[in-house]
């Protein structure tokens, strides 16, 4: 990575990195494989550790304006103080993505702004990727956003909410549609097409995800020990019908 700075960045602010487009762990960006109803690899696993299977360049970059020094390390405004505000975008290119799990490019622009204790954060992407049956090397597949509030009091408690979406395009739903119609169509054995029936039988039926949630936190000892607890609805908008999800998570955080 090259940078200009990435403890406390400067006014104007770069990141120019290349890493490996393989996931290190099967829990990040894996809204692909999820479309295609495809496991992804888990290097990271210890059930079953292993290094990847395979390497391809991807290429990241970020760009932001820093006003006010502003610090951007954490999102939540616990410094306090006068208005200040970052604004940026990045991007990445994935030389060799593989269709069924990766997106090939990603531009997101973004937007952080703190004053007195509050935080306002919103992030917009745009995800393009190389179809699995058609011929694009390269079309709009996903977009989506995250909007988040917060507000730290009395040092040591904050209050936040969160709204997070992504939409799957009509042209990534009908080429997933396709690609597991091929799967079950070329097995010939009727045990196996039966459960790769039951595999892909959602396959291009998800529209979109939409996730509201509510926080708080408690600051034991500033940001090295910190209690979080969340809780929200996750709603699947589909083709058919709509499905819906509570959640409840909390988590002790220690961090040196």
């Amino acid at each position: 990575t090259l940078h200009n700075g990435m403890d406390r960045p400067p006014e104007f602010e770069y990141e120019f990195g290349i890493y490996t487009g393989v996931n290190s762990r099967a829990s990040n960006g894996i809204g692909v494989s999820k479309v295609y109803a495809e496991a992804p690899p888990n290097p990271s696993s210890l059930t079953n550790p292993a290094a990847p299977s395979s390497f391809h360049p991807e290429l990241a970059f970020h760009f932001a304006y820093n006003y006010g020094g502003i610090d951007v390390r954490k999102p939540s405004d616990l410094e306090g103080g006068p208005f200040r505000f970052s604004a940026g975008v990045s991007a990445t290119w994935d030389a060799q993505p593989a269709s069924l799990l990766d997106l090939a490019m990603r531009v997101a622009p973004e937007l952080l702004i703190k004053v007195g204790g509050f935080h306002a954060l919103g992030v917009f992407y745009l995800g393009l990727w190389e179809q699995a049956v058609g011929d694009e090397d390269m079309a709009l597949g996903l977009f989506g956003g995250v909007a988040q509030l917060s507000y730290v009091f009395l040092d040591m408690f904050e209050v936040s909410a969160r709204y997070s979406t992504v939409s799957i395009l009509e042209e990534m739903r009908n080429d997933a549609r396709a690609w597991a119609d091929r799967q079950i169509a070329a097995e010939t054995d009727p045990d196996e097409q039966a459960v790769l029936q039951r595999r892909y039988q959602d396959t291009g039926r998800l529209l979109a995800e939409h996730e509201v949630l509510l926080g708080f936190d408690v600051y034991l000892l500033g940001t090295t020990l910190k209690l979080q607890v969340d809780g929200g609805v996750r709603i699947h908008e589909r083709s058919d019908e709509d499905r819906h999800d509570g959640l409840v998570r909390t988590q002790v955080q220690l961090a040196f």
